[in-house]
């Protein structure tokens, strides 16, 4: 039995590594789907539990999970790598996706666009404290070019989708759909303690 064909689709078209095991064409490195070495998939592994082993490659210093990259090979290449997956998980995971909803299953999108407003003033956050970088070089450890910081961009691309109509629509008819569905659950549960 082969094991599941696993693509990521949040690379930017093709520009952003969001981890050393995760590359930019949507290939996911990891043992379990035999696309690295080591233990690889055995049929009785479910589904669950390689979205479990791809959920444990998002660790806070990605740069060290790289083979070789234990130790930095220049000081603060680790820092400069989390600062550049920061930005690129706002640009690309957050306004790109958004900005795209049509090309995610519609499930998907009910959650993205939950996890937007429940995050939406962190992402703001994030935006203000690092605009002076912008324009600056991102320096990327594993890589020469990936352009530079724009998080004034990103900002106002965040604020456009805050104010956008169709992810408001949507996420007031998500609200009301979960407190209905809430309400007759209770209904229901008080009926039954009667």
């Amino acid at each position: 039995m082969r094991p599941p064909r696993c693509l990521l689709m949040t690379t930017g078209n093709n520009t952003v590594d969001f981890h050393p095991s995760l590359d930019r064409n949507g290939k996911i490195y990891l043992s379990t789907i035999n696309t690295w070495s080591e233990p690889s998939w055995c049929p009785a592994q479910s589904l669950s539990s390689l979205l479990i082993s791809i959920q444990s490659l998002l660790s806070q210093n990605p740069y060290h999970d790289e083979p070789g990259f234990e130790q930095e090979r220049q000081l603060g290449d680790s820092k400069r790598y989390n600062e550049i997956i920061s930005h690129e998980t706002l640009r690309v995971a957050v306004c790109e996706m958004l900005e795209n909803l049509d090309s995610c299953p519609e499930q998907f999108r009910e959650i993205m666009i939950q996890q937007f407003f429940k995050f939406y003033d962190y992402h703001i956050l994030v935006c203000t404290e690092n605009m002076d970088n912008d324009d600056q070089l991102m320096r990327d450890p594993f890589r020469e070019r990936c352009g530079s910081f724009q998080y004034s961009s990103i900002f106002m691309r965040l604020e456009q989708l805050k104010n956008d109509e169709l992810i408001s629509d949507d996420i007031f008819n998500d609200v009301e759909k979960y407190e209905s569905e809430n309400e007759n659950e209770k209904a229901e549960d008080d009926d039954d303690d009667v």
